[in-house]
């Protein structure tokens, strides 16, 4: 198979109502290629949508309680925040302004609040978040392909996908910033087809959501935004509008984060934007380089640094003024890069182990935890493990954890494969869209490496990684059906001629 780097038009090409013969049989999968997915498109939904409430019911008869929804300490870090905005309408954490997470999730909680049914409303919206998510799927895969099949192969990934099953059911903010994120990314894909600037300002609106709902995303305006301009260069549309476009979206964008700095900055002397990055710098990347150097685990390193324990910190920082935030993320943000900076190489190695963790760990552990069956009496695990020491640690100590994993990555593989097997038909056009959807899944992937990698940072990336899925899956049942239409006349028994009777 050969690639081309040729960039095919922003134009969308004509919808075809008959196939020529001497056009190729792999382009077509099946002959339906209309917008609606009709009955099916509606039953895989609903599919998924009763999958999640089985699952959820299954969390709440282990526990008893909508407190089901709860995670161990994720979920208060957001309620926290959340109750306080509700109670005296302003964004504090034990009377201090808010400046660890961005308030985009606080926000959404608003509405389960004000009913006084926070678990129940939250999950009701983030199952038609759920959906939403599902039917960009199919949108993107379909407008993407014209093929229906290959959509709704896709969509049908994406109900049975596991992590996006677990966490629909929590209090988190997974639901919420995939389906925002996703939705930036369709929009940006329908401005490469029309050059139209209000679906361009759609995405960059949509990314800025998403970005107030989990900091992930705060670079990658500026990414996609160089990215808008030079796909106008290249296609010779002239410097100023590749300018005028790109300045768009990195406005719009980037505008709202920027006054969230600016009130972090006015309340508390804190520049950031989010300040659970410099924590994550201090107390995982950070850690990570002195748990390397002293042979220990990791959370016996962050104990030691006062991860879990306020007073431990502030009795390793008496210089630090408990009531300043901004002086304490200033100085966990030079320490952290100082301890990064001491040894690189150790850094780097526990940053791509991280990042081969996030790919590769089926989530059997997220989804035990949330059905209150995951081992709690598991050794800790040394922060220089390997995958294949993880592994046998993991069927040594925590056997029902292991085959549980096992399960799971069958079915990973599988959407691993079919994925590439779409991506490789696809280099053989190369599209905006294409380099877009694999931009946004190599950013998310590389700023999510080290320690602090679980399985939920991949929630965001299994939508995008599913649409090339759906458009594998459509090449191989093209591939098969080809290989049985070269096949049939030559697996034909031989017919014997019938003779009359006399």
């Amino acid at each position: 198979m050969t690639t081309s780097s040729t960039f095919e038009p922003h134009v969308a090409p004509p919808r075809k109502t008959a196939l020529p013969a001497a056009v190729p049989a792999e382009v077509v999968i099946d002959d339906d290629a209309t917008p609606s997915g009709g009955l099916a498109l509606l039953g895989i939904i609903g599919l998924g949508l009763a999958i999640r409430l089985a699952f959820f019911a299954a969390m709440y008869h282990a526990s008893g309680s909508m407190m089901a929804a709860h995670t161990t300490n994720g979920t208060a870090m957001y309620l926290r925040p959340a109750q306080a905005l509700f109670h005296t309408g302003a964004l504090t954490v034990d009377g201090a302004p808010e400046i660890l997470h961005p308030p985009g999730y606080a926000f959404f909680l608003q509405a389960g609040l004000w009913t006084g049914h926070v678990e129940g409303v939250t999950l009701a919206l983030q199952l038609l978040l759920a959906a939403g998510t599902m039917w960009l799927v199919y949108d993107i895969t379909l407008t993407w392909t014209e093929r229906r099949g290959a959509a709704l192969a896709a969509t049908l990934l994406a109900a049975i996908e596991p992590m996006s099953i677990v966490f629909c059911c929590l209090l988190m903010t997974e639901t919420l910033f995939t389906f925002l994120f996703v939705l930036s990314l369709q929009r940006l894909m329908r401005y490469f087809r029309t050059s139209e600037l209000v679906p361009l300002a759609q995405a960059a609106l949509m990314l800025a959501m998403a970005t107030f709902v989990r900091p992930v995303s705060y670079y990658l305006p500026t990414v996609l935004a160089a990215f808008v301009a030079g796909r106008l260069v290249w296609q010779r549309a002239g410097t100023l509008r590749a300018l005028g476009h790109a300045g768009l979206f990195w406005l719009v964008s980037m505008a709202p984060l920027i006054a969230w700095q600016a009130r972090n900055y006015s309340e508390t002397g804190y520049s950031g934007f989010a300040a659970i990055a410099d924590l994550n710098l201090y107390f995982f990347h950070g850690a990570s380089v002195l748990a390397h150097e002293r042979g220990q685990p990791m959370d016996v390193v962050q104990t030691d640094l006062g991860l879990s324990s306020r007073e431990r910190f502030e009795e390793l920082h008496p210089d630090l003024p408990p009531a300043d935030q901004g002086a304490k993320f200033r100085f966990m943000h030079a320490e952290g890069v100082r301890l990064v900076r001491s040894d690189p190489l150790a850094f780097a190695k526990t940053y791509l182990r991280g990042i081969a963790v996030l790919l590769l760990n089926p989530g059997a552990s997220e989804m035990l935890d949330a059905l209150r069956s995951y081992p709690t009496d598991r050794p800790a695990r040394p922060v220089n493990l390997g995958l294949l020491g993880i592994a046998k640690q993991m069927h040594d100590t925590a056997p029902r954890l292991f085959y549980s994993n096992l399960v799971l990555l069958a079915g990973l593989g599988v959407t691993y494969l079919t994925a590439a097997c779409g991506l490789l038909s696809q280099l053989r056009r190369v599209s905006w869209r294409l380099v877009s959807l694999v931009t946004a899944v190599l950013y998310l992937l590389a700023v999510s490496g080290g320690t602090q990698s679980v399985t939920r940072l991949r929630h965001p990336v299994m939508p995008l990684v599913i649409v090339l899925s759906g458009i594998g899956i459509a090449q191989l049942a093209a591939w098969r059906q080809r290989r049985r239409s070269a096949q049939g006349p030559a697996n034909q028994p031989a017919t014997i001629p019938h003779r009359a009777a006399a």
